[in-house]
């Protein structure tokens, strides 16, 4: 038992410290025992205080893979600049999140540091973590799906030591997740840099889903023969716009030369279609259309429904 132990911490002293960038924080390794997630922390006076800020960016990580809510939001307004006529359009970007504390909670509880690395110039501290599965399903009300766990897609993506992950160049193209790589570039504060690439990741995720799913609830809309036109699409302009839980991220790269960052975010398809659907069948629900068929509002659902899944299925395609 010495022996193994002695063994576990000479590789987490020998990850520590080494020049290369990990592999695990290139490609998450993948289980479907665990979920895992990567912290990171600036350094501080005491390493007790660097380790412990980074395992606990980390149990955030794990927090937002399970249950997030993550939307962009592009806000236009006009710009009087004294012609009648002239004007100017702006656009704005926020970045939005929701973390359950509950779930928080239930994760402090039951992780484990499995490594650390701590890059060479700028001192900033990485950690793995990982939570079981089983834990989480049967704590809580979350459900974990085996795609959150493993995609064939990101297993095949390579990361050879000092060199770019293959995911940088080309995005996986997965039967089970949609992916998106974001980038942000050097920062005096090395955490700030990987918070803006992680950011810009999930943010280029949900405009790719986004435009997807209004793509396909405007289909929906012109051509479904439950509601009028005008009613469906207000249906479909609410649902695009909210909010889509479930963004995880599973690469990342620190550019040696240049000190950019870039991050790998993915969503899983099943999850998507069944937020989409339960989004659409609450919106009808709360806001009922005028009803001129005089059938009973839930059989009307049902048959909107039903066109909705034949829409919604083609985000099953990659």
């Amino acid at each position: 038992m010495k022996l193994k132990v002695l063994s576990v911490l000479t590789f987490l002293f020998v990850s520590s410290y080494s020049q290369v960038q990990p592999s695990w924080l290139s490609v998450l390794p993948q289980s479907r025992d665990y979920i895992y997630a990567v912290g990171v922390s600036s350094p501080y006076f005491y390493p007790e205080t660097t380790k412990a800020k980074a395992i606990e960016d980390a149990i955030f990580e794990i927090a937002r893979t399970i249950e997030v809510g993550v939307s962009v939001k592009q806000i236009n307004w006009f710009e009087d600049t004294g012609s009648l006529f002239s004007g100017i359009s702006h656009f704005k970007e926020e970045y939005e999140e929701e973390i359950d504390t509950l779930l928080m909670s239930l994760i402090k509880e039951n992780f484990e540091l499995v490594s650390q690395w701590q890059e060479p110039k700028s001192k900033i501290l990485y950690v793995l973590v990982r939570v079981p599965v089983k834990v989480i399903s049967s704590d809580t009300s979350y459900s974990i799906p085996e795609e959150l766990t493993y995609d064939p897609a990101l297993a095949e993506v390579s990361s050879v030591g000092g060199k770019p992950p293959s995911w940088i160049y080309k995005v996986p193209v997965s039967d089970v997740a949609i992916y998106a790589v974001g980038g942000a570039d050097r920062h005096f504060d090395p955490a700030e840099t990987r918070k803006k690439a992680i950011q810009n990741a999930r943010a280029e995720l949900s405009r790719i889903v986004s435009l997807r799913i209004q793509n396909l609830l405007d289909n929906w809309s012109y051509g479904n023969k439950v509601f009028e036109l005008g009613y469906s699409m207000r249906v479909s302009r609410t649902v695009s716009q909210a909010k889509l839980r479930g963004s995880q991220i599973v690469g990342f790269w620190i550019d040696p030369k240049t000190g950019a960052n870039y991050a790998l975010a993915r969503m899983y398809r099943k999850g998507l279609i069944a937020q989409v659907r339960q989004m659409t069948a609450n919106v009808i629900k709360q806001n009922p259309p005028e009803n001129k068929q005089g059938k009973p509002i839930e059989e009307l659902l049902n048959e909107a429904l039903q066109q909705l899944d034949r829409e919604l299925e083609k985000l099953n395609k990659k």
